[in-house]
């Protein structure tokens, strides 16, 4: 009994992806190549701080401190839109909902209420969230290896080396899995997937 009342908890969210638009797929080009340019970064001392990590989450508005896996994503996002709007004259507008929820995406694509089949796809955004709080976490795929693994650019999460795998040291490349809980606690939302004109 108890353990089925354990395999229901843990799939207590359905899993659904929606679709939110951007501006070009040059927005995600560019995006992923910031993400990828911190890839490695370490915290000062632990606590959610460093001049790479602060400067992350002031992007994003939030303070010194603050968990930054959504900062992260953000960050990435907004210095694609930054740097395209300086060398283009085609104006460009960052997909990302400036906050510093992981769940502020998830919940922003479900009103939009474009959604498609539950299929994981390079650039999507996967969000998991407490089960007993508005808490969570968000990663972004880097590439899709099959069977619901994909690699993953992540932010304020372990090396996956060691540490936990969501409150971590720094910002790293992870190995996850769209179909899985992320732990006991953080169970799979959902997927936030990218389309344009």
């Amino acid at each position: 009994m108890i353990l089925l009342i354990y395999i229901l908890t843990l799939f207590s969210f359905s899993q659904e992806k929606f679709m939110v638009m951007t501006s070009s797929e040059q927005l995600l080009s560019a995006s992923e190549r910031y993400c990828l340019s911190v890839i490695g970064t370490i915290e000062a001392t632990g606590n959610n701080d460093g001049v790479i990590i602060e400067n992350i989450i002031k992007t994003g508005g939030g303070l010194k401190g603050y968990p930054y896996c959504y900062y992260y994503q953000y960050w990435a996002y907004e210095m694609a839109t930054k740097e395209i709007n300086q060398n283009s004259c085609v104006q460009v507008k960052n997909p990302m909902v400036k906050s510093g929820s992981s769940q502020a995406m998830f919940d922003y694509a479900k009103k939009l209420n474009k959604k498609v089949p539950y299929q994981v796809a390079k650039h999507d955004l996967i969000v998991w969230k407490s089960a007993k709080s508005w808490s969570g976490h968000i990663e972004r795929v880097k590439k899709v290896l099959g069977g619901g693994y994909v690699m993953t650019y992540a932010g304020n999460t372990s090396n996956g080396l060691s540490g936990d795998q969501r409150e971590g040291n720094g910002i790293f490349i992870r190995k996850r899995n769209v179909n899985h809980p992320l732990s006991r606690l953080l169970k799979l939302r959902g997927l936030v997937g990218y389309e344009w004109l």
